[in-house]
């Protein structure tokens, strides 16, 4: 058998995973290989090419010249990159090899052989001695891939691709784990000799001149960036959001006597005194309205002046062993307290579970229709933290609730007449006729809503369970109090008004003032107060069906009215309490009866309409 040696260019191709595109579908596996083979056969009669061997899925071919090799692998692959798409990849290299009759040998067969296995679908890998006898062609492109050590290959080869439009040329770093990239660490080891040498020099240099440089460019900082970006946010919003706090506090550790630092921080912040008893309690805030953000300490009480933003905030008044007091509001508002500059903290455990101590207030009414029965003077008192619970009026119940007239001490009224108990007790029942909330079945609430606040009760099953609680219904002053409605915008959006069901207690972000949670929808809650009429009740803060308007109307229902949304919570009064009497005496709700009014005039209408008008721009 002849052997023969000659420089010869080595073309491999391979279609990549063939072997499951015939398990899948032996038809097809066979049309992609009869398209390469035809190709390859017209390429290799065009280019001068000897097909050497042609398997099922690949062929090795050979060419006298890197050039033929090239444009036939361009040919063949820009065919097979067209419907239906053979995923064929290339590789090329130019070497002495040994050929016999059937066969060719050599380091050249095995770089080819490399090449290919690198290359990915739509693309042809070739080595640097083919694009040496290749780049005078303009005709053909190449693309360095970098330097790589091939398996059973002594020397790193430098491989490149070729990239004529419409082939894939891959970034190297997709060729990881099929090749190991090259290193020269000897160039390596000199070049990071000299870095580090240029980055001790530069150190140097930007130690000297950060010392007397650096504290000038903050200063420039603050006063062409940071004061301009807070001028913006205070004109852009009606309450400077504490993103704008926050460039204040960056500005002032460089310019901190900056006058127009000084009267920025009026309009972003607030200043805040407090004492505690006992003291060495710490303040803790966050913006109300990202309950998920992360604590910020403000300070130790006693303190004096504090500065924190303007909005509305969450703050946490912590001491250990002491209950930790929840706080929803803004500096200023700390000022409306009676005892703001001395707040009570109580030990944990010393006050009835889930219930939380609300400092004294003169409380306006900011209640659609209660606006003038406002300027009362409120006390100190307790109220629960939380609407009454299933759960807990269940344990009413198993207490003979509905059976134990001591716990029912209120003239029960119907259509404005009174009704003996006996008569009321029948009217509250269940879905299934037993005693207890119109919302529950069986004599108890549904599966898993232990934790749900108890709906579907009447004002006196509500006043009932305050006397078993030993606590009372919140009358609308306490209810305001605790409810904050003049910071609506901030609670109503935290709060339950999906119109869907009511959720677990305390499990909405929405609080107010001191820790009260769902005051605003979830269950509608009644208070104490009657109006003129008898038997009609006032029920505040709307409920998980109204619409959110509700929490800042005055609304009053027939005691008897055990709608679905119709929940409670609880407050006691504390010793010492001398308003609580005069607090709970019967409110009248500003009403005005349009239906009596007299109409303007027609041309007094005009006037008034036209100012609803859009004036066209001119």
């Amino acid at each position: 058998m002849g052997q023969n040696r000659q420089l010869a260019a080595i073309m491999f191709a391979d279609i990549v995973g063939y072997t499951a595109i015939m398990q899948e579908d032996e038809a097809i596996a066979m049309d992609l290989r009869d398209k390469l083979k035809n190709k390859l056969d017209e390429e290799l009669s065009l280019h001068g090419g000897r097909l050497i061997k042609f398997s099922g899925d690949g062929a090795l071919c050979s060419f006298s010249s890197a050039k033929e090799a090239v444009q036939a692998a361009i040919a063949t692959q820009l065919l097979m990159m067209q419907e239906p798409i053979v995923p064929l990849r290339i590789g090329i290299h130019q070497a002495d090899v040994v050929f016999d009759e059937t066969d060719v040998y050599g380091d050249g067969v095995n770089i080819a052989s490399r090449l290919e296995s690198m290359a990915v679908p739509g693309s042809i890998f070739v080595s640097a001695k083919v694009v040496d006898d290749v780049k005078n062609h303009k005709d053909i492109q190449t693309t360095s891939l970098g330097k790589f050590v091939l398996k059973n290959v002594a020397e790193p080869i430098e491989i490149f691709a070729i990239s004529n439009a419409g082939l894939q040329v891959p970034l190297n770093k997709n060729l990881e784990g099929k090749a190991e990239i090259f290193i020269d660490r000897t160039s390596a080891k000199k070049a990071k000799r000299r870095l580090l040498s240029a980055l001790l020099i530069v150190a140097v240099l930007f130690a000297t001149a950060y010392a007397f440089i650096n504290p000038w460019m903050k200063k420039q900082h603050a006063r062409n960036d940071l004061l301009p970006a807070i001028q913006k946010s205070v004109n852009d919003n009606f309450s400077p959001p504490i993103e704008a706090f926050d460039l204040a506090l960056e500005a002032e550790k460089y310019i901190p006597k900056d006058s127009v630092l000084i009267k920025l921080w009026r309009a972003v912040s607030s200043k805040l005194s407090l004492t505690t008893a006992p003291a060495d309690a710490e303040l803790w805030w966050k913006d109300y309205t990202k309950p998920n953000n992360e604590w910020r300490f403000a300070g130790t009480t006693p303190f004096k002046d504090v500065r924190l933003p303007r909005p509305y905030l969450r703050m946490e008044i912590r001491k250990k062993g002491y209950q930790t007091i929840e706080y929803a509001g803004t500096a200023g508002s700390f000022k409306s307290l009676k005892d703001s500059f001395n707040l009570i903290l109580d030990k944990v455990g010393s006050l009835p579970a889930n219930m939380v101590r609300m400092p004294a207030k003169n409380t306006p009414m900011l209640i659609v229709g209660l606006e003038g029965s406002g300027k009362k003077d409120v006390p100190s008192f307790l109220m629960d933290k939380y609407e009454v619970s299933n759960k807990e009026f269940k344990g009413f119940m198993d207490a003979g609730g509905y059976s134990n007239n001591k716990f029912w001490n209120n003239v029960i009224y119907q259509n404005g007449k009174a009704i003996s108990l006996e008569a009321a007790l029948a009217l509250f029942i269940d879905k299934t006729g037993r005693p207890g909330p119109a919302t529950w079945e069986a004599g108890t609430y549904p599966d898993g809503q232990e934790n749900f606040p108890v709906t579907g009760i009447s004002w006196y099953e509500a006043a009932a369970y305050a006397v078993y609680a030993q606590k009372q219904l919140p009358t609308v002053f306490h209810w305001s109090v605790a409810a904050q409605t003049g910071f609506t915008q901030y609670i109503v959006a935290l709060s339950n008004f999906n119109g869907k069901n009511t959720t677990p207690v305390g499990s909405n972000a929405g609080y107010s003032y001191f820790g009260i949670y769902d005051i605003a929808g979830n269950a509608r809650e009644w208070c104490y107060n009657e109006n003129e009429q008898k038997g009609v009740r006032y029920i505040l803060g709307g409920g998980w069906n109204d619409p959110t308007y509700a929490f800042n109307d005055g609304y009053l229902q027939p005691a008897m009215d055990r709608s679905v949304s119709n929940g409670f919570r609880c407050i006691k009064e504390l010793p010492g309490d001398t308003a609580m009497a005069q607090l709970m005496k019967p409110v009248s709700m500003a009403f005005r009866d349009y239906t009596k009014e007299k109409p303007v005039d027609a041309k007094t209408f005009e006037i008034y309409r036209q100012q609803f008008c859009m004036t066209k721009a001119l």
